[in-house]
């Protein structure tokens, strides 16, 4: 068994793998709690996302000693396992991003890939593996923390977004989620419209759950789409 992590902005994923199967799932806002995972998996090693940064890095390789080795994953290149990215430069690509579209780019179709995290990120992949690029957008957490700030808007604390608002909002908070929701929503279709039209969607990360009763029917929730891409690389950097 091995152990996949996905280090973002604000919180660190982590999945123990055990063959083509995932035998638990784990997240936090410290690092320091991959440090009970990684007994789990004690000497079977772990495979790293990260885009927290030198510091978070760092933390990691610590919590992760009584794993064994671990391997972070380099930045993306132009070409790898049937991807080809087109980011310029390629390695500026978030390495995240890169990761849910190697796993996204086996499905042989045009496909939007949406990971809605504490940002929103919205990519277009091709049948063929090409990834022509993609938009960024504030996340439900940037986008209620700004009204906050900005529109003094009296909202309560929690930040994510767990649940599907109310479409016409009879108070500020449900108004607030509602209406982020429904941009976040709307920017992947009209991503979809103007990139790939008729391209299928899959939709990752933290508040994708509460963006799917706002997307179509044929929408699909993909939850551990980063840890995919990282058994997916592992299979194929060998």
């Amino acid at each position: 068994m091995w152990l996949a992590v996905d280090c973002g902005n604000t919180r660190v994923k982590w999945a123990l793998v055990r063959g083509a199967r995932i035998a638990g799932t784990g997240a936090a806002r410290e690092v320091s709690a991959l440090r009970a995972a990684a007994r789990k998996c004690a000497g079977g090693g772990a495979v790293v996302s990260n885009v927290g940064g030198a510091r978070a890095a760092a933390q990691i390789q610590s919590a992760l000693k009584p794993c064994g080795a671990a391997e972070f994953v380099p930045p993306p290149p132009r070409k790898f396992g049937g991807l080809l990215n087109h980011y310029k430069p390629p390695q500026s690509l978030g390495v995240d991003r890169w990761l849910a579209l190697l796993a996204a780019a086996r499905g042989g179709r045009n496909i939007i890939v949406a990971d809605a995290g504490t940002a929103l990120t919205i990519d277009a992949l091709k049948h063929n593996g090409e990834f022509i690029g993609g938009v960024i957008v504030p996340g439900g957490r940037a986008m209620k923390a700004a009204l906050r700030r900005d529109a003094n808007l009296k909202l309560g604390a929690r930040e994510s977004l767990t649940t599907a608002a109310t479409p016409a909002a009879t108070n500020t908070e449900s108004a607030a989620a509602a209406g982020t929701q429904m941009a976040m929503a709307g920017a992947i279709m009209k991503f979809r419209q103007c990139a790939l039209p008729g391209a299928a969607i899959v939709v990752t990360g933290g508040d994708a759950v509460s963006l799917l009763p706002w997307l179509p029917k044929f929408a699909r929730h993909r939850p551990h789409l980063v840890t995919e891409g990282i058994a997916r690389w592992r299979e194929l950097r060998k």
